[in-house]
């Protein structure tokens, strides 16, 4: 499994799904009318969204995994 040897892989994907996901509701809004700060708006709100779901992945992942390895959860061969 790729995401067995290191948790900055995850760490990474978190990041780029958070980016990418406040960019598309800026985007959305901005298609509703609402007046949008772009660089405010990535700075004030992205930024620690980013910064949290980095570091509760930081923090979760070494313990699923730790837990996954302990309760016995069968690994697909490929």
């Amino acid at each position: 499994s790729i995401f067995t040897n290191s948790v900055l892989l995850p760490a990474l994907l978190v990041a780029l799904a958070t980016l990418i996901f406040g960019w598309i509701n800026l985007i959305l809004l901005s298609l509703r009318g609402v007046p949008i700060d772009w660089a405010d708006s990535a700075l004030r709100v992205m930024l620690p969204e980013l910064a949290l779901n980095v570091l509760l992945v930081l923090a979760i992942y070494p313990i699923l995994r730790w837990l996954a390895a302990h309760i016995g959860v069968a690994r697909m061969e490929v």
